[in-house]
């Protein structure tokens, strides 16, 4: 599926992940049997460790509200575990590509951290001026 007027597309995972808790764990599932596979075809050990570690990234980010959404949408773990069971070779793009976007991840949570407490100390800063605006009129607070 693709978002109408973008070059975004999601896949089932994003669409599961927007039913709380249920969506998350339904997603885990669904990445399970690529990984029995990859077991299964005997890809290295360093391959399927990329996709486990792929697979939990996604499923601890993707539950986290919101956040969670927007992760899925441009992580794709499914699609780079696909990937790397028909190329393993491949592996070091996929890390490659991977860093790009988990830095970019980092990133934004940082911005919205500091974000959320600059807001918190202007909403205390207004709050404290409104309650000494309360005490000047003479209403007990």
């Amino acid at each position: 599926m693709r978002i109408p007027f973008t070059r975004v597309t999601f896949g089932l995972d994003v669409v599961l992940g927007l039913v709380p808790v249920v969506g998350d764990f339904a997603g885990l599932a669904c990445g399970l049997p690529i990984l029995a596979m990859a077991v299964r075809r005997r890809l290295p050990l360093v391959v399927v460790l990329a996709m486990i570690a792929n697979t939990l990234l996604d499923a601890v980010v993707g539950s986290v509200p919101l956040l969670g959404n927007l992760f899925d949408l441009f992580w794709k773990a499914h699609q780079k575990n696909l990937l790397l069971l028909e190329e393993p070779d491949s592996l070091a793009a996929v890390l490659r590509e991977a860093w790009w976007k988990l830095a970019g991840l980092v990133a934004v949570v940082v911005l919205l951290a500091i974000l959320a407490v600059y807001l918190i100390v202007v909403l205390v800063w207004w709050y404290q001026k409104w309650l000494g605006g309360m005490a000047l009129l003479g209403v007990a607070g």
